[in-house]
């Protein structure tokens, strides 16, 4: 029998209805503020489903919360994106003061999963994994709006290690002093998180963890000291989203590279890991590493396993454009295959922590420490198809 069960909760302080044109919002998004445009990093749903796509188990799901503090209702448009880039919107009207949640599975289109191994092969589960943004639009989603009243959080449950994890959404209010609330901005199918029409993104995301060979022994007062409780087996995976996203039905892939400069207790640094990804990304910080299917090269992540020699260590990371990145290609409108530009943007993440207590798992999420300092190297925008609902579309 199990002999705990660990819910790391992130507390978001929102004060509702208190949000106003003037008062003084912030330049970088984050999760103590409510916004305009709310984002989940990390989302993830595995089971098994029947012939008719049904569930039948689940192993994995997530649910989202989306609150509104405002006296008046509104309508969210959402999308849903995954490793691939494969994504679909949903709609999530709100009344008045209203909180409500939606189940991940319901609403993340999955991928089947075979053992190819076999002849013929054998289905296995389905699953998905990547984020969800939403924002405020008006009633024919045809603009987006600015709501500063919106934030959730996301509770990713594990139904096979009986564990639990919760972390606040990142929000963004719209910023722009002279638009009145439920206002339509002025720049419809495009969110630029500049500072100017929403709160932008941080330059550096920062997150301390627990290498895997790390071990806290908790011992008693007597004389000699007796080992009472011992915490190991440490896995911290992190997820990146980049604050540009393209989610058009004839979108253009987000290529960049995630550089990180990591330090242990020893205070010396170590700048040579890095991962290649396009879109969404989730890496262990273990050697070997696992990671997410967008991932296109991973450098370095020994470091993680080899290097750390103290039982914690710090990181900081932050995007660059990068010729050392494969070619990431996609086919246009007329059939063209192009090469897909590598950007520098700016990250929002979510770094997650596994574990064991007493030899029995435990899990906590936390939400990636940032810098108040706004990316300004270019104008992070995310784009989207203005129609009442975008047809799904297939990852390239």
């Amino acid at each position: 029998m199990r002999k705990s069960l660990f819910v790391a909760l992130t507390v978001i302080f929102a004060l509702g209805g208190m949000v106003s044109a003037a008062m003084a919002l912030p330049d970088v998004g984050n999760n103590s503020v409510q916004g305009s445009l709310v984002i989940y990093p990390k989302v993830l749903v595995k089971g098994t489903k029947d012939a008719s796509g049904q569930w039948l188990t689940l192993d994995l799901d997530t649910v989202l919360t989306l609150t509104n503090t405002n006296s008046g209702s509104v309508n969210i448009e959402c999308y849903w994106m995954d490793e691939f880039q494969n994504h679909s919107s949903f709609g999530w009207a709100h009344t008045k003061t209203d909180p409500s949640y939606k189940y991940a599975s319901d609403v993340m289109r999955t991928t089947a999963v075979y053992d190819e191994s076999l002849d013929p092969p054998v289905y296995q589960y389905d699953y998905a994994v990547g984020e969800v943004k939403c924002w405020a639009v008006d009633a024919a989603v045809t603009n987006e709006i600015s709501w500063n009243f919106l934030h959730g959080t996301a509770t990713i449950f594990d139904f096979v290690k009986f564990t639990a994890e919760q972390y606040s959404s990142w929000n963004a209010p719209e910023v722009d002093s002279t638009v009145d609330t439920g206002a339509a901005l002025p720049t419809p199918g495009e969110l630029y998180l500049n500072g100017k029409e929403y709160a932008g993104c941080a330059r550096f995301l920062y997150g301390t963890f627990f290498p895997q060979h790390a071990e806290l022994k908790f011992y008693s007062d007597l004389t000699p000291p007796t080992l009472l409780h011992q915490v190991d087996a440490f896995t911290t995976d992190i997820t990146l989203v980049p604050c540009d996203q393209d989610l058009r039905q004839d979108y253009v892939p987000i290529p960049t590279k995630a550089n990180f400069l990591v330090w242990d207790d020893n205070e010396f640094p170590q700048n040579t890991q890095y991962v290649c990804f396009k879109c969404w990304m989730e890496v262990t910080l273990t050697y070997p590493a696992e990671k997410s299917g967008g991932v296109t090269k991973i450098t370095n992540f020994d470091t993680f396993g080899n290097f750390l020699t103290t039982d914690v260590a710090y990181f900081s990371v932050q995007s660059q454009k990068s010729s050392a990145c494969p070619r990431v290609t996609y086919e246009d409108e007329d059939g063209n295959i192009l090469t897909a530009p590598q950007i520098q943007t700016a990250f929002i993440g979510v770094m997650r922590t596994t574990a064991q207590i007493d030899k029995n798992a435990v899990a906590f999420a936390t939400n990636l420490a940032q810098t108040q300092s706004l990316f300004v190297a270019q104008k992070p925008v995310i784009k989207y198809d203005v129609f009442s609902t975008t047809p799904p579309v297939s990852g390239r």
